[in-house]
């Protein structure tokens, strides 16, 4: 896959922040693939824009340049996201013309979460995928130490493909019986976090044992 030079970009922090509630285009300053951009020059305005992101429930940081390939890679098959939050992600892979449903019941915060910014349904995980019909599903950042992923990943199957977009086994989100039982299969799609997270783009199936 050539992705071009537009991996590249870097927005300033503050047309970043201007551009929240849209998709922008590109990552803003003081992210980069893998997150271990140490030399970062701009840390306080870096802090500011990853505050205001999780303050409207950006987690990982949605952008055009990578959801536009993870687009390409879903083509038209249908999409199931669970654990959704404010639907970022769904916004961003249905401006790219991908068919997707949001489900969220927001167990894991029921006091308070950021307003969506896309049509969410009001579903526990295992629910959405028993009463939900689709050919892939996707799940951006699941609480950490949460079982509900897997009990989830369980009623899915082995036999259709899962998105999974977050930091790895070891950092801070899903269970190590998630990782355990997510086999990826090869893909390129990078993705730029902030300084000190370490979000991938992982597509795989699950295991049973």
């Amino acid at each position: 896959m050539e992705l071009g030079y537009e991996w590249e970009r870097i927005m300033p922090i503050e047309e970043f922040i201007a551009c929240i509630g849209k998709i922008p285009l590109s990552a803003p300053e003081g992210t980069s693939i893998g997150g271990w951009d140490l030399n970062c020059e701009s840390f306080l305005k870096m802090i500011q824009g990853k505050k205001r992101c999780n303050e409207l429930g950006m987690w990982a940081i949605v952008y055009h340049e990578w959801v536009k390939e993870l687009a390409k890679w879903i083509g038209d098959r249908q999409c199931l996201e669970i654990m959704a939050g404010a639907g970022w992600l769904a916004k961003g892979l249905k401006l790219c013309g991908v068919s997707i449903v949001a489900t969220d019941n927001f167990s894991w915060n029921k006091k308070q979460h950021a307003k969506p910014v896309f049509p969410i349904l009001n579903y526990e995980a295992s629910e959405a995928i028993m009463n939900i019909k689709a050919d892939i599903l996707i799940v951006s950042w699941p609480p950490y130490g949460g079982h509900a992923i897997v009990k989830a990943c369980e009623v899915w199957g082995t036999e259709k493909p899962i998105i999974y977009i977050g930091e790895n086994q070891g950092g801070c989100n899903a269970t190590d019986a998630f990782f355990e039982r997510f086999k990826r299969i090869p893909s390129d799609i990078p993705i730029k976090s902030w300084n000190g997270i370490h979000d991938s783009v992982g597509i795989g199936y699950w295991q049973r044992f």
